[in-house]
């Protein structure tokens, strides 16, 4: 089986260490709501490690938390770049501790976090050892570094070090040059606006230090396992966007319907005869319109349906061999170790339901 970002074979009990570099530069200071962007990340970080599996070491390290923001104070915030919490067994107190005091003031310093936290990552490891970096930041390089450059560097060593940065609020020009640091490391990079996708993002970091990187037999029991959770999200999508079509088309026909002429209701926009010949040519192309929408759901369903089909094929000739089982961290499918127990948190089907919810109505509203 694959690491999901470096795409190497996850190897057997792998040891984890994970550094997480927070941007502490005078930016993090906005309000998202009623709290600074420094303390959601900070409440996120709390989060994400007090479900991480307690066999993992874990390090914080902060940029821009000295000086401040003005060009006299650069060189000094520039040069604060610090671990302040070492890589050791996994102590979320202690973490929350220190960072308790850190308070965002300064400049961004993207470049040398790379570097060193590669260095701090570097100094650990050894065989079966799976490294990883997570870097929180606002914005991009202002202390006159090159991130791109050291990102090529870190990919071209061939470390054994994944890479993942998330923009947090960030705007498009800061989002097209985030994302080309991750890519020059071969890492992953993702945008998230607020709490609870800042908090989704950093569950990647579970993702891949999960302890359940142990080698099991592929028999029926963990293919029924995968095959449920693949059924249940295709089944979460169908029902969250296999409706697309119909709902349009009533929207339109409540359009439609407005913009004929009425002698009772004043509210209709009297444009044409209601029920006349333009009104029906309008409802016929609605009629055709969601008959595309349809057909386009249905194909590209059709098509992941029967991906997932050869999938669980390819995984039932392979049935009696050896096989490492990553597990799912989502919150959306009851299956997963956010809900299993695996991160002794638990939860049950309902609330698999209301978060999915959630989601759906997250995903409506951005639409509007």
């Amino acid at each position: 089986m694959e690491n999901p970002f470096t795409h190497e074979k996850i190897e057997e009990n792998m040891n984890v260490n994970v550094e997480i570099v927070l941007d502490a530069s005078g930016s993090m200071v906005k309000k998202i709501g009623d709290k600074t962007m420094m303390e959601i990340a900070k409440e996120s970080i709390k989060q994400v490690l007090s479900e991480m599996p307690a066999n993992a070491k874990v390090g914080i390290r902060v940029f821009g938390h000295k000086g401040d923001n003005t060009a006299s104070k650069k060189d000094e915030s520039c040069g604060a770049n610090e671990l302040i919490y070492p890589i050791v067994d996994l102590n979320v107190e202690g973490i929350e501790k220190a960072l308790e005091p850190i308070q965002p003031t300064g400049w961004t310093s993207i470049a040398k976090s790379i570097e060193y936290g590669v260095e701090d990552l570097k100094a650990l490891d050894g065989e079966k050892t799976l490294n990883i970096l997570y870097i929180i930041t606002d914005g991009i390089e202002t202390c006159g570094g090159n991130p791109v450059e050291i990102a090529k560097q870190l990919k071209g060593e061939n470390t054994n070090i994944v890479l993942g940065i998330i923009g947090f609020n960030v705007d498009a020009n800061q989002n097209r040059l985030l994302k080309q640091i991750a890519d020059a490391a071969g890492g992953y990079y993702s945008s998230v606006n607020d709490a609870d996708k800042l908090t989704g993002e950093l569950y990647r970091i579970n993702e891949l230090a999960f302890s359940d990187y142990k080698w099991e037999v592929l028999n029926d029991n963990l293919i029924i396992r995968v095959k449920g959770m693949h059924n249940e999200i295709l089944t979460f999508n169908k029902i969250a966007y296999g409706n697309k079509g119909i709902s349009e088309k009533v929207d339109l026909s409540t359009a439609i319907l407005y913009g004929g002429i009425s002698k009772n209701d004043p509210k209709f926009a009297g444009l044409y005869v209601s029920l006349g010949k333009v009104s029906k040519r309008l409802s016929e192309l609605s009629e055709e319109r969601k008959n595309k929408i349809d057909a386009i759901f249905e194909e590209e369903y059709n098509k992941i349906k029967k991906e997932s089909e050869e999938y669980i094929a390819y995984l039932e000739s392979r049935k009696g061999e050896m096989v490492a089982y990553v597990p799912s961290t989502s919150r959306v499918s009851p299956r997963s170790a956010y809900y299993t127990g695996t991160s002794n948190k638990g939860g049950t089907r309902e609330d698999a339901k209301k978060d999915a919810e959630k989601i759906k109505a997250e995903k409506e509203a951005a639409k509007q």
